[in-house]
């Protein structure tokens, strides 16, 4: 069950069209600014308003994550304080 406020769990073709490209505009938002969500604000609020709360929490974790991952390619693994490389 939906949680109150929250979009149905399946939603429609055109439901999903919207929550991608709202998805869209906050990422080349934060691309463009530094990934400061502070000046991402109005497309930040259209991506919660448009996306169902569990696919938003999707979408975050899996751009932190490819984030991270192309940071490792390009500058390969650095571990953190009292870890050893392997």
């Amino acid at each position: 069950m939906a949680d109150k406020g929250d979009k149905p769990a399946f939603p429609n073709a055109e439901s999903r069209k919207q929550c991608w490209a709202a998805r869209d505009n906050l990422f080349k938002c934060l691309d463009n600014n530094g990934n400061d969500m502070s000046k991402c604000t109005e497309t930040r609020q259209a991506f919660d308003e448009h996306c169902s709360k569990t696919w938003v929490k999707y979408f975050l974790r899996r751009r932190d994550f490819l984030k991270y991952k192309e940071t490792v390619d390009k500058d390969g693994f650095v571990p953190g304080e009292g870890e050893e490389k392997t």
